[in-house]
């Protein structure tokens, strides 16, 4: 039988919860968005960009999450 949880946070609080985390997802998605524009405009280092290549999947990842929280969380900071 399922139970039933309580939750003891009040309704203004949730939204306002919510609308920080939306607003902060968002601000992250339209950094990176920026951010991948604006390389592509400018133009990456060639080695650089060799470098990056050579480093296995799951350190390209890696880098790509770290370096977008990273602008991310600068973004919702900066204002």
């Amino acid at each position: 039988m399922p139970r039933s949880y309580s939750t003891d946070v009040p309704d203004e609080e949730l939204d306002a919860f919510l609308l920080l985390l939306g607003v902060a997802v968002l601000s992250f998605f339209v950094v990176v968005t920026l951010y991948v524009v604006w390389s592509r405009i400018v133009s990456l280092d060639p080695t650089l960009a060799q470098g990056f290549v050579s480093l296995s999947g799951v350190k390209r990842f890696m880098t790509a999450l770290a370096s977008g929280v990273l602008l991310g969380v600068r973004a919702v900071i900066a204002p």
